[in-house]
């Protein structure tokens, strides 16, 4: 995280939180000011391995935000099993999430993971979502110049492109629009 995450501006030498773009760092300290969000899950069937270590996935966030968002969906509305990305005063991170769980769901589907519109859903069946919302924030929210250097730098190290940053029309494809 510390590259594909890292402060642009060349002010810092710190990471920039997902969700609400707090500069942490740069003294790693992992759990005590920032935490490993991961975006899908663990409780939902990514694990702390496998896909639960995939870098497309993981992004650091601030404490606070990552307790708030917990395990639930992605959703627009404010019910108790969903999180809005955007909530955060970035909306830009609606589209950014999508196409991370788009990613998620079809690199990992041989494993279970699946989406659904339900955030309801038990975190045992795998599922994440919702779909319907993550479909037009996908849309609405386009891909930016700092997703497409952190799947450059991902390829390169990995050899694994998130496709949703590179073809995001591709989601509509497959799941509808």
């Amino acid at each position: 995280m510390a590259q594909t995450d890292k402060d642009t501006s060349g002010k810092t030498s710190k990471i920039v939180g997902f969700y609400d773009r707090t500069l942490v760092g740069p003294s790693w300290d992992s759990g005590k000011t920032w935490n490993k969000e991961h975006v899908w899950p663990n409780s939902r069937g990514v694990g702390k391995t496998g896909p639960g270590a995939d870098p497309h996935m993981l992004r650091p966030a601030a404490v606070e935000t990552n307790s708030a968002r917990g395990n639930k969906f992605y959703g627009a509305s404010n019910s108790t099993n969903t999180y809005d990305p955007g909530s955060e005063g970035y909306p830009e991170f609606r589209g950014i999430a999508a196409r991370i769980i788009f990613y998620m769901a079809v690199r990992y589907s041989d494993l279970g993971l699946s989406l659904s519109d339900n955030p309801n859903d038990d975190p045992s069946l795998k599922t994440m979502g919702k779909v319907s919302d993550l479909l037009k924030w996908n849309l609405a929210y386009p891909v930016d110049p700092l997703e497409v250097e952190r799947n450059e730098y991902i390829y390169k190290r990995n050899g694994v492109r998130n496709p949703f940053i590179d073809h995001p029309e591709a989601a509509s494809t497959i799941w509808g629009s």
